[in-house]
């Protein structure tokens, strides 16, 4: 081990050449996003900010990279979307495929596109009756006969975590709870929304809305990427498309139950935040979110959800208002400290004296390359894995770092290290350190000009392991 104090320059840019040399991170420019967010794109579907933000971004890297003479990396791994958008990439860089490899191409996407319409049909006239069955053991909604203030639609643990203020609060309130996959929050399923007196009814409209969907998602997939891009990615929305159409089907049942009910969301871009905002503005309803995670700082084609949206920094309040020239977007110290589930006397009692990183899923060697810095430069940390991650590969890359289980436990550090997560935002306020870990070129970027939100005050920025030993150690 060698000293904090003394880096081993080889070594680091051994790292660095990990995090820095991928063509990806090289896109990654102020110029870059500036021409990202100066789209035109109007939007029909609910899929809009989806299809903007995985796949429009996605060919934008791709013609950056080609655009600078760099090869894409990838080769014969692709899977059919990604193929397909480099295609397109290509293209539009005058750097065509063969005729041949095109054909290939778009007979297979061909091929999938009829298998998908109809599984996606299929599970629109079947999911009601599986729902109904599912929420036998509930009670009906259209039993709830009681005048609601509030009405929560959770989808998340980490969503309801985000409204749990609000909702011990509020005596009038129900609890909706999308239990298409079961999560641990206290609440009432939205398809409980579905009766033997109107299942056919809701069949009828879950139908008819995936009929509209999928014509609305290639006209927003056409714009953005071209009718092969889209019928590719439809691959990705079968199941998802269905889905949601039976939720807005519910949800429309929900309105016409409780037309005097405001609405608070945690989705905040999705396809069900657009949804959820559309189908409410149409019942002349008002819908608060309250956002679960950090708020994105791109020009998204849907815009972001609500009447009303609680950012999480005022420097977030600010941004999106100048962005989307509304002055929906709000900032409260007490809502988001509220949302954060942030008491200032108890999380000071609690504090435990250790740094902890906090991990993401995306771009995993980044985290590979920080952990391996800590133990180089004999920096004793812990760290609290991000939930789609797996703790078995980080045991045996660093059989002797401590990992944390319990977020709530990890939370209590006294120094918390992340890339770009809003777990900086609550350390910061909890008064722990708040070291945003910008060692590779792509978080720097989206940090500074994609999360605006960890522009906070609050929050330290590492450009570098130098910085980031120092800002540690309390230098």
């Amino acid at each position: 081990m060698i000293d904090g104090n003394i880096i081993d320059h080889i070594n680091v840019k051994k790292m660095e050449g990990i995090i820095l040399t991928d063509n990806i991170d090289d896109c990654y420019t102020e110029d870059f996003i500036a021409k990202v967010n100066e789209h035109s794109f109007t939007t029909s579907s609910d899929f809009s900010n989806e299809l903007f933000l995985y796949f429009y971004l996605k060919f934008s890297e791709y013609c950056a990279i080609l655009g600078k003479g760099l090869p894409l990396q990838g080769g014969m791994k692709r899977s059919i979307v990604d193929s397909a958008i480099v295609v397109r990439a290509r293209k539009a860089c005058n750097d065509e495929d063969s005729f041949t490899k095109i054909l290939l191409l778009n007979t297979k996407i061909g091929g999938q596109l009829i298998i998908y319409l109809l599984q996606t049909l299929a599970l629109s006239i079947l999911l009601p009756l599986y729902f109904l069955w599912k929420t036998r053991k509930y009670d009906s909604i259209s039993q709830k006969k009681e005048k609601l203030q509030f009405i929560y639609l959770i989808r998340s643990e980490a969503s309801y975590r985000k409204c749990k203020f609000s909702i011990d609060e509020v005596k009038s309130a129900m609890v909706l709870v999308d239990n298409w996959r079961e999560i641990n929050v206290v609440g009432h399923p939205i398809y409980a929304a579905i009766t033997l007196g109107n299942v056919l009814k809701v069949t009828f409209e879950t139908l008819l809305y995936s009929i509209r969907d999928i014509r609305a998602f290639f006209i927003d997939g056409n714009r953005m990427l071209g009718i092969s891009c889209s019928a590719a990615i439809l691959s990705f929305y079968s199941k998802r498309i269905s889905h949601k159409a039976i939720y807005e089907a519910c949800l429309t049942q929900v309105l016409r139950l409780h037309p005097g009910a405001t609405f608070i969301t945690g989705d905040k871009d999705d396809r069900f935040a657009l949804m959820q905002t559309r189908v409410c503005k149409k019942a002349d309803v008002n819908l608060i979110c309250l956002p679960h995670g950090l708020e994105y700082g791109f020009n998204f084609p849907g815009g972001l959800a609500g009447t009303i949206f609680f950012c999480l920094a005022e420097e977030s309040a600010n941004f999106l208002s100048s962005l989307y020239k509304s002055k929906k977007f709000l900032y409260s110290e007490e809502i988001a400290r509220s949302m954060c589930g942030v008491n200032i006397e108890a999380a000071q009692a609690q504090k435990i004296s250790r740094c902890c990183f906090f991990t993401e899923p995306r771009d995993p060697q980044v985290n590979y390359a920080i952990i391996e810095y800590f133990r180089m430069a004999d920096l004793e940390i812990s760290i609290k894995l991000h939930p789609l991650e797996n703790a078995a590969i980080y045991s045996q890359k660093f059989p002797d770092v401590n990992q944390i289980a319990d977020y709530s436990e990890a939370i209590r550090s006294s120094v918390c290290v992340a890339r770009k997560s809003s777990v900086l935002l609550e350390a910061s306020m909890r008064g722990s350190a708040a070291i945003a870990a910008l060692v590779a070129k792509k978080d720097r970027v989206y940090v500074e000009k994609i999360f605006p939100s960890l522009l906070s005050s609050a929050i330290s920025r590492a450009y570098n392991y130098a910085e980031l030993s120092s800002l540690v150690k309390g230098e």
